[in-house]
């Protein structure tokens, strides 16, 4: 089990990776309110990190793998195929977790009225909205090691 620590640790690793994917995008910090650092988040963000970050372990345990202190010794990797499994399943508990905040689809992101344009189906998705899920499944290894664990199947 993660302790509330580790969970603030992994989510705090989880938005670091967020800001420098969207930096590397030119995306400027202060651009929106979730390009701010860690301490000056909203409580919905935090809450957003926070919920992806319980979810790490999920998606490890869904390819059967298991989580376990210390560096990795063998370097665990997604398979291509898991990446797009996870990242389907990641799209929907990102979607699940903003509907519950209350964010609805627009087209147009709106974050005043909380509406956003990837609030839809896997199918109906980007592939540039697709690809960011597929980083947070990718970026799962990192986001362990960051906070001493690694995972690997049995």
């Amino acid at each position: 089990m993660i302790d509330q620590d580790m969970l603030r640790r992994l989510a705090r690793g989880i938005h670091e990776g967020y800001l420098a994917e969207r930096i590397r995008e030119g995306v400027s910090m202060g651009a929106t309110p979730a390009m701010v650092p860690w301490d000056e988040l909203d409580d919905d963000l935090v809450r957003a990190n926070l919920a992806q970050a319980r979810d790490v372990l999920a998606k490890v345990a869904r390819v059967g793998a298991v989580v376990y202190p210390g560096p990795d010794p063998a370097g665990f990797t997604f398979t291509d195929e898991e990446v797009e499994r996870l990242s389907q399943l990641e799209h929907q508990r990102w979607s699940r977790q903003r509907r519950a905040s209350g964010w609805a689809y627009g087209p147009i992101r709106d974050n005043a009225r909380k509406h956003h344009p990837d609030l839809v189906s896997w199918r109906r998705l980007t592939e540039s909205a697709r690809d960011k899920d597929r980083e947070v499944v990718r970026r799962v290894p990192r986001l362990l090691a960051a906070a001493g664990l690694h995972a690997r199947r049995p």
